[in-house]
């Protein structure tokens, strides 16, 4: 009788995954006819413009780290046209999805060492889906969470559990690459550095050299791509301005309750006192313990998250980590509740379902409007729109090429200081393209934004407004996207 049950155990396991793999794989699939997001558009456009020898932070802006455009260049096509850039998309939400595995399968090894149970890793991997708005706006489109979570997660796991100095060194070196991709988790890095430097002991000198060579390897490919001062300057300071301007009539909200119910600080804090009382992988514990306390300081006040699910993409891996290690310990204090840990994966499992549901149209207004301008756009034409309608691989009419409403009132402000004038152009509202169209000065724009994304630009505002005065500018069918008259 027990050997039917164990039998059945395992087929009701291998259920369990097998139906995982293929939410995760119809996910993937019926995410590649959503039209790009605007910040895939950002980072597809300009690692396009870096495969085409422009260099970032000088001849366009930007203020987000080299490492992950670069890492993009390998998957830009050789062809303009509308076809190829569906394909780059694909491409890169292919990598994205690949990089999010990654990461959910290193993070699980945690939960593996915390339990030995294939239950509760089953069951954070599906809690990990839960959160279908995490999701789409987080994992699985092109942004630098995936990567950064891969080689934080990874670099993680060979820091923790590997038995030699120096894969352990490597593993933080990764996590620090991973700071280089993506900026996101200074606690949570601090977390794993000290955790490294307790447990080396005696091979302290190897770990801490390996460590030093893999870090600086990154450093040095950032380096590569551009000025480490002018990284600095455009990542931190420029975004802190950018914030600013965001949150200047209000403070940052924080949407914890923009995640699921499951998955928010009550229920989580729970879970982790359980594991606390219940300890038995002390190291492991102790580990994911400190770092929800430091996730949880970092959203709440270090980086008061705004009302995005792609903020909370570190959250929404940990708290399944830490539900599912819960309720694996409390349900073990009885004999009778062992079906708990059962139960909780088949639920999980249902409720992985919200990244396939409901099915997303297919709108292609976005790729409608590319070929429409790419129709028009002759040989040395430029645009000058907002990444929502920014066709991929347009010529762009400035340097400030997107944001109008943040990033370039930020970037001019910051222009006219000392430290500014060291990284960015000169330049004032009159240079930027509607004035220039006015005077005559730029011939070859023929697409701007609408004026209403002109907010905080009222020179450029009222620049705009003469030319649709004069009839030098006129609507398309996309209510957002100008045409120049020639």
């Amino acid at each position: 009788m027990r050997a039917i049950l164990n039998a059945l155990r395992r087929i009701g396991l291998l259920a369990a995954a097998g139906g995982l793999i293929a939410i995760y794989a119809i996910a993937f699939v019926r995410d590649l006819s959503r039209p790009p997001h605007v910040d895939e558009v950002e980072y597809l456009h300009a690692s396009l413009r870096m495969a085409h020898g422009e260099r970032i932070y000088v001849d366009f802006a930007e203020h987000h780290p080299p490492l992950f455009f670069a890492s993009l260049v390998p998957l830009t096509p050789k062809s303009n046209t509308i076809a190829a850039m569906q394909a780059y998309v694909t491409r890169g939400r292919a990598a994205a999805a690949l990089c999010a595995a990654l990461a959910i399968a290193a993070a699980a090894l945690f939960v593996w060492r915390a339990t030995n149970s294939a239950v509760a890793v089953l069951t954070m991997i599906a809690l990990t889906f839960f959160g279908g708005a995490v999701w789409r706006n987080g994992l699985a489109d092109i942004r630098p969470d995936s990567l950064g979570l891969a080689c934080w997660w990874s670099g993680a796991a060979l820091a923790l559990f590997a038995s030699r100095g120096v894969v352990r060194g490597a593993g933080a070196g990764l996590v620090v690459l991973s700071a280089l991709v993506i900026p996101k988790w200074p606690l949570e890095t601090l977390v794993v550095l000290v955790f490294v430097l307790i447990d080396a002991r005696r091979q302290l000198l190897s770990t801490i050299i390996a460590a030093v060579i893999t870090s600086g390897a990154a450093v040095a490919a950032t380096a590569l791509l551009a000025d480490l001062r002018a990284v600095w300057f455009h990542v931190f300071v420029l975004t802190r301005n950018v914030v600013t301007l965001i949150y200047e009539n209000a403070s940052p909200p924080h949407y914890f309750d923009a995640l699921p119910p499951i998955l928010r600080p009550l229920i989580v804090a729970c879970a982790t006192l359980a594991i606390v009382f219940l300890r038995k992988a002390p190291k492991t514990d102790l580990f994911l313990v400190a770092l929800t306390v430091a996730v949880w300081i970092e959203i709440v006040w270090i980086y008061p998250a705004p009302p995005a699910p792609r903020y909370y993409v570190f959250w929404c891996i940990l708290a399944p980590m830490m539900i599912a290690i819960a309720v694996h310990r409390l349900a073990a204090l009885r004999t009778e509740a062992r079906v708990v840990p059962i139960v909780a994966l088949v639920l999980a499992v249902a409720g992985a379902t919200q990244i396939i549901y409901p099915p997303y149209p297919a709108p292609a207004i976005y790729w409608r409007a590319s070929e429409f301008m790419q129709q028009r756009l002759a040989t040395g034409d430029s645009v000058w729109l907002e990444t929502k309608w920014h066709p991929i691989g347009a010529r762009d009419a400035s340097y400030y090429w997107f944001q109008f409403s943040e990033l370039v009132p930020a970037a001019i402000q910051l222009a006219r200081t000392d430290r500014g004038r060291r990284f960015l152009p000169p330049i004032a509202e009159g240079d930027l393209p509607p004035c220039r169209i006015e005077r005559g000065l730029d011939r070859r724009v023929r697409f701007i934004a609408w004026p209403e994304r002109y907010g905080r630009l009222p020179e450029v505002a009222a620049c705009f407004e003469r030319l649709r005065a004069s009839g030098r500018v006129a609507p398309t069918p996309f209510r957002e996207i100008w045409m120049v008259s020639r």
